[in-house]
């Protein structure tokens, strides 16, 4: 009797439907990081100079001017490198739009 019970409990409960929704993450804000590699010695514009900030990379223009969009909270060392140049680095924590330059030395 138990069982015929139970059956029909669950028999009763199939014909439910279930309805399955997904829980959206609110979208995180990214931020403009931008900036120029010059030369140390002459302040010239060092073109194709890699930034590199996590996951994420830039590559200069001619006028040595870079930018990429950087979600807000991501932290570590914002480097760069040029063919020729010593790399430079900063540790960086994003918090809001900021610029930041390089003043590479050539090797």
């Amino acid at each position: 009797m138990r069982n015929e019970v139970a059956l029909a409990i669950l028999g009763a409960f199939a014909a439910i439907p279930v309805v399955a929704s997904a829980v959206r993450k609110p979208p995180v804000e990214s931020v403009k990081i931008y900036g120029v590699v010059l030369d140390y010695h002459q302040l010239t514009p060092i073109a194709n100079a890699t930034i590199t900030f996590g996951e994420y990379t830039a590559i200069t223009d001619v006028s040595g001017h870079y930018s990429f969009m950087i979600p807000i909270g991501t932290s570590g060392i914002i480097s760069c490198s040029a063919a020729g140049y010593e790399d430079g680095e900063h540790n960086w924590t994003v918090t809001e739009s900021w610029g930041i330059n390089f003043h590479l030395m050539p090797i």
